[in-house]
């Protein structure tokens, strides 16, 4: 996250310098780590991973189950259907697995800086108007994007 920081004041310094206007949206992918998609991670990590590691995540991310408990009351048991383990260490690095195929940079001179869950859209333009344009065009494609990802 520090080298994210560092990235977000660079860009801004660096279009202050050359005078430039320096606009961005800052954005949080709502419930991003329960809306993974199962199959289509495990299918996105398969072009990475050897099978064995394949079938260990598979069976770490499947069949997996809750109820509630409310004072004497519980619920009855049912199955998770998406998402990754919150609160684990392989959740985060599962989401990042699978949103890496979002591309960082586009033709219409924006970049988008991700960590986890959190996304920040900068352009940088002599013409405030034209930045604007820019992020409003980024924000929309990386929304149809995610949309499409079921984010």
């Amino acid at each position: 996250m520090i080298e994210q920081a560092h990235r977000v004041a660079n860009k801004i310094r660096n279009a202050l310098e050359s005078r430039e206007y320096c606009p961005a949206i800052f954005l949080d992918v709502k419930q991003a780590f329960d809306k993974v998609w199962i199959p289509g991670l495990l299918h996105k990590i398969s072009e990475y991973l050897p099978l064995p590691c394949i079938k260990l995540l598979q069976s770490y991310l499947t069949n997996r189950t809750f109820e509630v408990h409310f004072g004497e009351a519980r619920s009855p048991v049912q199955t998770i259907g998406a998402g990754v383990p919150q609160g684990s260490v392989l959740g985060p690095l599962l989401y990042v697995l699978y949103t890496a195929d979002i591309p960082t940079r586009n033709t219409t001179s924006s970049e988008i800086l991700m960590f986890a869950d959190d996304l920040m859209i900068f352009s940088a333009n002599k013409d405030p108007g034209i930045s604007e344009s820019i992020i409003k065009e980024t924000t929309n494609k990386l929304q149809r994007r995610f949309l499409k990802n079921g984010l």
